[in-house]
């Protein structure tokens, strides 16, 4: 950790904040020894801070990850010529959840239209995009609701010695055994890190 600090130092950087919730990284024990940290952050220097004003950087909830991805979103002041367009990717854990399959049934069942062949096709894929953003949104959100209603539970539940242990900063060797029991052959994750 003390090189990562001097790193930061040497290179003026600094972490660029977050919004939703500030632990990145949990161990997934479900036992006294659990363990959540902030891992990854997103970190800058001055200069690329004045060329990007508008920042910020939002932690999202993992799914089949023992790590949250975060997500950085920039904009300098200068309008963009080139329209900005976000790309659609179905991530294969969806396919645990309930109501996935129903989403993709209803957009390839529904009315046909005028088109046929190719068009058609186009036209379901767009259909089952648009219907599997909304109803990842809508995962997301329930899922981030359960996350803060237990967590509140569970915090009603802690004793005092408990929730010291959970509060105090990590130490460098916790780190330093989990990059150790991490296989680097495995394929990764949704992250894209190996677990």
């Amino acid at each position: 950790m003390g090189m990562f600090r001097n790193l930061m130092e040497e290179g003026n950087l600094f972490d660029l904040g977050w919004r939703g919730n500030k632990f990145t990284w949990c161990n997934r024990h479900e036992d006294e020894s659990f363990t959540k940290e902030k891992l990854d952050r997103a970190i800058a220097n001055c200069i690329w801070r004045a060329k990007y004003p508008k920042v910020s950087v939002e932690t999202s909830l993992a799914v089949c990850s023992d790590h949250n991805p975060i997500l950085l979103q920039c904009s300098s002041d200068r309008p963009s010529i080139h329209s900005f367009h976000t790309f659609f990717q179905y991530e294969a854990s969806w396919n645990k959840e309930d109501g996935c399959s129903v989403v993709v049934s209803e957009a390839w069942q529904g009315r046909n239209g005028m088109e046929s062949g190719l068009d058609r096709v186009i036209s379901k894929l767009e259909t089952t995009k648009n219907g599997l953003k909304q109803w990842s949104k809508n995962l997301a959100r329930d899922r981030t609701k359960a996350i803060r209603d237990k967590t509140q539970l569970i915090k009603s539940r802690l004793i005092a010695k408990m929730q010291q242990q959970l509060d105090r900063a990590f130490i460098e060797k916790d780190v330093e055994v989990v990059l150790m029991h991490m296989s680097p052959f495995k394929s990764p994750g949704p992250d894209g890190f190996s677990a």
